[in-house]
């Protein structure tokens, strides 16, 4: 999962059995990034199993630049015509990742997108993947042997995919020289935290030029003050959320500024009027109907002039059978955006 793990890489590479083409995307479009994982300089070897139309692309492709390392075997899998292309390499994974990333934004690109920052857990049985350790899996709900890995994804009202990736290396991976050794991990790795993470992967897509309005993460990131101050530092906005634990600054109604409130506290203060029925969006069983109050908050030091900073909690909706049924409403999902204030916009 990680541009730095080759051995990790080439079991992902192993894995592939299909590659999607955007509608109308020129083929040699899509061989460019996997080209990158060729290079004449000798290694490992890799397989990567491609579907018949881009197998023929690669074909095409690679004794070009490797006329003497790639070579093509028919396979067929499961009634399917596919290819295995074979190479004696060095992987590219940073150089595939920056030409997917690239690639995206041509098809999907656009000023107002979200850069998504979520993270997945890959159950293990063994010890020796790289960051392997029971820890908890948002994928199992519970505590795992698992690696984590920590993802960017890119969405636009044209589409999504993932455009980055890290491997999360917990501290007992970095104290044990020869575990990491073995696992083909960096002698120069150093611990990070999930956050740190995402704001490595933000940075490089940001330094790269993606085309970007908004960062979303769960509370995981959210209650990370230096994450929220990292995005404001960047100018970029946020809507993430956070516990409902979580101290932030009193609204501006407030009449002062000192002094902050649990993120439940205030919510449990607004008036009925506050209170907006608003859609989140078409489910299964028709639009997903939420009640939602937001309240104005002091700017932080970081904040950038001219942008502000809201408090947004979203309440369940209960029918009358509920209520008589004696349920109560959830807790809020608070959230905690900045943007520019309204009256800054263009």
């Amino acid at each position: 999962m990680s541009p730095t793990m080759p051995g990790q890489c080439d079991r992902f590479l192993n894995r592939v059995s299909q590659v999607r083409i955007l509608p109308g995307a020129p083929l040699s479009d899509l061989t460019k990034p996997a080209l990158h994982l060729l290079k004449q300089e000798g290694g490992r070897s890799c397989s990567v199993r491609l579907c018949p139309a881009v197998s023929e692309a690669w074909r095409l492709s690679v004794p070009v630049l490797c006329p003497r390392r790639a070579r093509a075997a028919p396979a067929t899998q499961g009634g399917r015509d596919s290819r295995d292309v074979v190479t004696d390499t060095v992987n590219d994974a940073d150089g595939v990742r920056d030409d997917l990333r690239a690639y995206a934004v041509e098809h999907l690109g656009e000023p107002g997108a979200v850069l998504i920052v979520d993270e997945t857990g890959f159950l293990k049985k063994g010890l020796k993947s790289a960051g392997v350790q029971r820890q908890y899996s948002g994928t199992a709900g519970r505590i795992e042997n698992c690696q984590l890995g920590v993802f960017l994804a890119y969405a636009t009202p044209k589409g999504r995919t993932l455009i980055d990736r890290e491997l999360y290396l917990p501290k007992s991976w970095i104290a044990d020289t020869a575990r990491r050794r073995e696992a083909a991990v960096p002698e120069q790795a150093e611990f990070a935290t999930k956050a740190v993470l995402a704001q490595r992967m933000l940075a490089r897509a940001l330094d790269a030029g993606v085309p970007a309005g908004w960062v979303a993460a769960d509370e995981a990131y959210g209650q990370d003050y230096k994450f929220r101050t990292w995005c404001e530092h960047n100018k970029i906005g946020y809507v993430v959320a956070v516990p409902r634990s979580q101290s932030v600054p009193l609204p501006l109604d407030a009449g002062f500024s000192l002094g902050s409130r649990r993120a439940d506290d205030l919510v449990a203060q607004a008036p009925a009027q506050a209170w907006k029925r608003r859609s989140a969006g078409p489910g299964a069983k028709g639009e997903r109907l939420y009640d939602w109050a937001v309240a104005s908050l002091y700017p932080s030091e970081h904040t950038p002039p001219g942008w502000g900073r809201w408090l947004l909690a979203r309440r369940q909706i209960l029918t009358t059978e509920q209520v008589e049924q004696g349920k109560t409403r959830r807790s809020p999902t608070t959230c905690a955006p900045a943007r520019p204030a309204p009256s800054m916009r263009t």
